[in-house]
C-alpha cells in the first residue's frame, strides 16, 4: 500500500517541479507588431510626435503627466541606444488613429522615425491616507514607431505599469507612487523594441 502511495506522488512532484521552473522562466514579452524586414539600417533619432489620452482617462488637473512620461521615455530610449526629439504639442485627446503618412508629416528635420505614445487607463489615488485599501497607482499604454522612409509602421508595443497596494512599502508621497507606475510602465512597453547598439 506505502509504495503505491509514494509512486502516486511522483506524478505530483513533477507537475510542481515543472509549474516552479515555469514561473523561475517567465515567458519574455512578445510585441504587438514588429516588421523586422523593413527595419532601416540607420535608425538613431526618433521624434516623439504624439501623446494622446483616452477622454475617459485624462491627467487630474494640475499635473503635467505628459512631461513624466516625456522623461521616462527619453532615458528607456537612450538606454536603448536612441536619441528622443520633443514634437508633440501636450496634451492629446485621442480622436482617431492616424495614418502612418500623417504622423511622418510631423517629423522635425534629421529624425529617422516616429512615435505615439497613447494612455488608455490611467488611475491615481486622490489620497495617501488610505490604508484600506492601500494606495495603488496604475497606468497603461500603447506605443507605435513608423519609419520616416516609405511611411512604414514598424512597432506597436503596449504596457501596463503599477505602484503602490498592499506588497509595497509605506508610501508617503504621491509624486513618487505615480513615478514608479509610469517607469514601471514604460519599461515593459518598450521591453520588445529591438535595441540600437
Amino acid at each position: 500500500m506505502s509504495i503505491h502511495v509514494r509512486h502516486a506522488r511522483w506524478p505530483i512532484f513533477v507537475i510542481l517541479t515543472a509549474l516552479l521552473l515555469w514561473a523561475c522562466n517567465p515567458v519574455p514579452p512578445k510585441a504587438l507588431f514588429l516588421d523586422s524586414a523593413a527595419w532601416p539600417e540607420t535608425l538613431e533619432q526618433i521624434a516623439l510626435v504624439e501623446v494622446s489620452y483616452d477622454r475617459r482617462y485624462r491627467p487630474p488637473p494640475g499635473l503635467d503627466l505628459t512631461a513624466e512620461l516625456r522623461r521616462e521615455l527619453k532615458q528607456k530610449l537612450a538606454a536603448k541606444g536612441y536619441r528622443l526629439l520633443l514634437a508633440d504639442q501636450g496634451e492629446e485627446i485621442y480622436h482617431d488613429k492616424k495614418s502612418a503618412a500623417e504622423l511622418t508629416a510631423r517629423a522635425p528635420k534629421g529624425a529617422d522615425a516616429v512615435l505615439t505614445l497613447h494612455i488608455d487607463f490611467l488611475f491615481l489615488p486622490a489620497t495617501l491616507r488610505e490604508r484600506n485599501p492601500p494606495p495603488e497607482a496604475e497606468i497603461a499604454g500603447e506605443a507605435r514607431l513608423v519609419s520616416t522612409v516609405g511611411n512604414r509602421e514598424l512597432w506597436r508595443g503596449r504596457g501596463n505599469g503599477q505602484a503602490g497596494g498592499a506588497a509595497a512599502m509605506p508610501i508617503v508621497f504621491a509624486t513618487r507612487l505615480r513615478q514608479e507606475a509610469l517607469a514601471d510602465m514604460i519599461s515593459k512597453l518598450f521591453a520588445t523594441l529591438p535595441d540600437n547598439h
